[in-house]
């Protein structure tokens, strides 16, 4: 059996189906016209944006990435871009320090502040938040410039205006004037909260009489690096030539010095030898002086000793000596009676004329002896 729906019912869907999109509508009406009116819900940082709470369009905190909710009147988010946004700029006319023109070409990458440069976003948005907002006001592109093309050009014109054409464009000297841009882009962009990071000078344009001249500096650098060179060449040979004639005499003197020195060495020893014997002379002779003192002493001791010696031997004859030598009449006694006792044993005898024959034939003439010498006559 076959059921079918009443046309009273299938209004009543239609005006049902009507009032659902009608609130859809309206619901998105309201939330696009009236919700920022009361806050935000999960509001979507990503990881190279900062996000910045606004309160009645006047900004007050800046945050990290992240997800944030915040209810209350007129509060609202914004998000900026922090990554580092390349650019280029060419300057074809720059004039040096000697009226030179020149063209320069920098490159490098600008940097808008994050949450460590908090306050200076908030005082500065009034005044700068188109270039944290929009990529071309701050980079600018091939027909409109932008904030880094003016301060880039400055920089430039500031660093190449203080130098002259040869340290413009040769050698080392490009290299500071690489950094002296790099120091005068940082201290423009400071004032806009910004960072300039990885400055390169890649080219330097050089217009016709500009090469011209360029190739003269350089030829006449080489020619000075050769003139250079030679001389240093130069110099070295000489220096050379004089350090070998040097060391020749160094060698001289120094076989000469060799010489004295063995000399004085072998003088030294000489006078050590000389010495040494002369020390052994000496005491050789000292040593036979004093044997010979000794001997000397030893044999005067001995002398002495033999005088005394022979002075007591002599002294019982020495006493009958002085004895007769002071009795003369006892003296004559003893030799007539010595002569007699001599006689006595004699058979005959011839007597000298005027000789007292009484003496030869015993007689015993009286003998006066003196007081003094009667004395025992000695043993």
């Amino acid at each position: 059996m076959k059921t079918t729906q009443s046309p009273m019912a299938n209004v009543r869907l239609g005006r049902s189906f009507y009032f659902i999109v009608v609130l859809v509508a309206a619901l998105l009406i309201a939330y696009f016209v009236f919700g920022r009116l009361f806050g935000y819900v999960l509001y979507s940082v990503d990881s190279t944006e900062v996000g910045i709470r606004f309160r009645g369009n006047n900004p007050y905190e800046v945050v990290p990435p992240g997800r944030y909710t915040r209810f209350g009147l007129f509060e609202e988010m914004r998000a900026i871009s922090i990554s580092g946004l390349p650019f280029s700029v060419t300057d074809p006319e720059i004039l040096t320090k000697d009226q030179q023109r020149l063209g320069y070409q920098v490159a490098g990458t600008i940097h808008r502040p994050g949450v460590e440069k908090m306050g200076e976003v908030i005082t500065n948005w009034a005044n700068y938040s188109i270039f944290y907002t929009n990529d071309q006001a701050l980079v600018g592109n091939d027909t409109t410039p932008g904030l880094v093309t003016n301060i880039a050009k400055q920089a430039m014109k500031v660093c190449v205006g203080a130098v002259d054409f040869s340290n413009a464009v040769v050698g080392n000297s490009r290299d500071a004037l690489r950094q002296c841009i790099d120091t005068e882009l940082d201290k423009l962009a400071t004032g806009y909260a910004l960072e300039v990071r990885n400055i390169v000078v890649p080219e330097v344009v050089l217009g016709e009489a500009v090469q011209k001249k360029l190739d003269e500096i350089t030829d006449a650098r080489f020619t000075t690096q050769v003139a250079v060179q030679r001389e240093e060449q130069a110099r070295a040979e000489a220096e050379r030539d004089l350090a070998v004639q040097q060391g020749q005499i160094r060698v001289e003197q120094g076989k000469i010095q060799e010489k004295a020195r063995q000399d004085a060495l072998t003088a030294e020893l000489n006078k050590a030898t000389l010495e040494a014997q002369k020390n052994v002379i000496e005491a050789q002779k000292s040593n036979d002086l004093l044997g010979a003192q000794r001997d000397l002493e030893i044999a005067t001791a001995r002398n002495l000793a033999a005088t005394e010696q022979a002075l007591a031997d002599l002294a019982p004859e020495m006493a009958k000596a002085t004895m007769y030598q002071g009795n003369p009449a006892y003296t004559s006694y003893l030799e007539t009676q010595a002569l007699a006792s001599a006689y006595s044993k004699m058979d005959k005898m011839i007597i000298p004329a005027n000789v007292d024959p009484y003496l030869f034939l015993g007689g015993n003439p009286t003998v006066t002896v003196p007081a003094e010498a009667a004395v025992a006559p000695p043993q």
